[in-house]
């Protein structure tokens, strides 16, 4: 029994020196199933870092009557040339996508300027985060304020 199962592992290695595949570098291949090829999904997504700086602007007004400056609401700014998102479908069919920003501070909004896009074989999408609201005084340094879903179908 020994042997027989030795020379067939021997038959069976024979085969394969005797048909070799070879793939080069860049190729491609493709699988058919049937006579209906199987969709291929390949999406690229780039993120720029998501950072943003956070100003607070104190406001304060002079007052006529008291001859004073009294404090009125302060103002909040959010900037950033890092925001986007670059959406890439290399799949052989067109791809769903929605993003969401998820906030994790209670006072900080997020929003997409396109949330949700259909993007067809082939082509890109950018899409921008923008923050608004207010940060506590305690936030001095880095501070992670959400995330974000990156939904694909």
């Amino acid at each position: 029994m020994k042997n027989i199962r030795k020379c067939l592992c021997l038959v069976f290695v024979f085969v394969l020196i005797l048909v070799p595949v070879n793939a080069l570098e860049d190729e491609i291949i493709t699988i058919t199933v049937g006579d209906v090829d199987v969709p291929v999904y390949r999406v690229d997504t780039v993120w720029d870092s998501m950072e943003f700086t956070y100003n607070e602007q104190i406001n304060y007004e002079w007052n006529n009557t008291n001859h004073t400056y009294d404090l009125s609401a302060p103002t909040y700014s959010w900037f950033s040339n890092s925001n986007s998102v670059n959406i890439t479908n290399n799949s052989s069919s067109s791809i769903n996508v929605s993003l969401n920003y998820n906030s994790i501070v209670s006072d900080v909004l997020g929003s997409f300027d396109i949330s949700s896009a259909d993007i067809g074989s082939g082509q890109s999408h950018i899409s921008k985060l923008t923050l608004s609201g207010s940060l506590n005084d305690s936030n001095v340094n880095y501070t992670k304020v959400g995330f974000i879903d990156l939904v694909i179908s």
